[in-house]
């Protein structure tokens, strides 16, 4: 996978360089702004119409705290940090932590080659060289590549999980998770997948996937707001983060950051930091091409939160504005990422937001994307306006009332007697309460505890709905058993003897 992304790399074509230089111009002629610069307190030479995104975007999304960096090879060319990172009024800087979510999976992916390259690891072996019970056939690069067969459901009940506080003793529970397919034969985004990879690390190294990140990534790569750790990312900033409510940001008050999802989604990271480790990615994925060409698991079809590629090592290769791309992307809780890597152009973006929502609205979703249209001189689209969450609360809201009153009827029923169709109404009553705590989260592959945490207005509607259709059909059926019990007892009327009179 040939980069011109690198330093060093083959130059560009006189006009693109004329382009560049040209861009560079306009940009040192923009106007200075900024709360912290990304390249260790050199200037910042902001571009407007990207100072304009951002403030659109906090300001129509409502973002509490936002830190935005573009980079190329020659360093960052852009470094911007709005807003707070906790109640107290705490700026955001372009050190200020954030928890990275997906984004953790480079950084695994990253460790793992790593130790390829030291011949560590093999990207071809079967996983279960290091744990027994894995199946045979799955391999290292089926991991990497998210082409296990494991189930992304297996990865996101984070709470299940909340006693396991090692990632040794989280992959352990993993052996009951069921295969979905055949090892290598499709794509499905599971962070088991990444979670696995992180105990082998571990295993071949003989210490823990935190330490051996924490050093020989972090530390080696001069990456200085980048944590492991849970209390050293406390100590440099990291707060709770935010979580929407009726389309408010509202401060969480404790995330559990689970220490065993650190290989998939909670490893700890600022935008002063992560262009020195997408550089180090391409490096690396320069000289794994030159080494081993293209061994492991094949690539299979992969869709990544709307966009369409093959997944790789821990993000996305797809086609962004007719250029080459990859794509990062990652949620925890309460926090954001986006990323952007477009190395024919020599061009990066991050993006990392303080707060999340089950619904990826154009403005958080569309904002890193909207950046690179304008470095790249391109057009952006019309933002498209989402509905759901509006239809869905207006639904819910609706089913609450809705609800509530007919269990005001249904107590009529105790009194007046079983009403007509009575059995098919308890089992409407009792499908649709399953339909929504079950069916819901299932169909958006989450669990219901992380919809609270995430979404609790939304959640908690779904939940009174499903209480109150329960309930009708628990009174429904108490009224079925009562009448039944009622007639039992009622003495069967002495019906006087027909006499013949003929």
């Amino acid at each position: 996978m040939r980069q011109r992304f690198l330093r060093g790399a083959r130059p560009y074509p006189e006009r693109r360089r004329a382009t560049l230089l040209l861009t560079a111009a306009i940009l040192l002629c923009t106007l200075v702004i900024g709360d912290e610069s990304a390249g260790g307190g050199s200037g910042i030479t902001a571009s407007v119409e990207i100072d304009a995104l951002l403030e659109a975007a906090v300001r129509e999304a409502r973002i509490p705290g936002l830190a935005v960096v573009v980079f190329d090879s020659q360093g960052v060319g852009y470094s911007r940090a709005i807003g707070t990172s906790d109640v107290g009024g705490g700026r955001v800087t372009a050190q200020t932590p954030f928890v990275i979510g997906s984004i953790s999976k480079a950084v695994t992916a990253y460790a793992v080659l790593d130790l390829v390259y030291d011949g560590k690891l093999k990207l071809d072996e079967p996983v279960s060289r290091y744990l027994a019970w894995a199946d045979p056939r799955i391999t290292i690069s089926d991991l990497l590549r998210q082409t296990s067969g494991y189930s992304g459901r297996d990865g996101v009940d984070f709470d299940r999980h909340a006693a396991h506080s090692t990632l040794l003793e989280l992959v352990d529970t993993y052996p009951a998770a069921k295969l979905n397919r055949p090892p290598g034969t499709s794509f499905e985004y599971s962070n088991v997948n990444y979670n696995l990879l992180g105990a082998i690390v571990a295993q071949a190294t003989g210490g823990s996937f935190a330490d051996y990140v924490s050093e020989r990534v972090f530390g080696r790569l001069g990456m200085t707001c980048s944590f492991t750790d849970l209390p050293a990312a406390r100590s440099a900033g990291l707060e709770n983060g935010h979580r929407m409510i009726l389309r408010h940001p509202v401060a969480a008050s404790d995330v559990p950051f689970f220490d065993a999802f650190l290989p998939s989604m909670t490893i700890v990271s600022c935008t002063a930091d992560l262009p020195v480790l997408f550089e180090a990615i391409l490096e690396q994925q320069a000289s794994h091409s030159k080494r081993y060409g293209d061994i492991g698991a094949p690539r299979q079809g992969a869709v990544v939160d709307g966009y369409e590629g093959t997944y790789d090592y821990g993000y996305l290769t797809t086609r962004f504005e007719g250029e080459r791309a990859y794509f990062f992307q990652g949620g925890y809780r309460t926090f954001r990422s986006y990323a952007f890597l477009l190395p024919d152009v020599d061009l990066g973006i991050v993006g990392l937001m303080n707060v999340n929502t089950m619904f990826s609205d154009g403005e958080l979703r569309e904002l890193v994307p909207n950046i690179a249209r304008a470095v790249l001189g391109r057009s952006r689209p019309e933002p498209e306006r989402s509905y759901s969450y509006a239809t869905l609360l207006a639904l819910l809201v609706a089913g609450v009332f809705l609800q509530a009153a007919r269990t005001v009827r249904s107590f009529q029923s105790l009194k007046s007697g079983p009403r007509p169709l009575l059995c098919g109404l308890v089992a409407f009553d009792v499908s649709l309460a399953a339909a929504l705590v079950f069916a819901v989260p299932y169909l958006w592959s989450i669990h219901l505890n992380t919809m609270m945490f995430i979404q609790p207005d939304l959640t908690l509607l779904l939940i009174c709905v499903a209480g109150l259709s329960g309930a009708m059909a628990m009174i429904r059926i108490s009224s079925l058993v009562v009448h039944s019990v009622r007639a039992a007892r009622r003495p069967t009327p002495i019906r006087p003897p027909v006499v013949n009179r003929h």
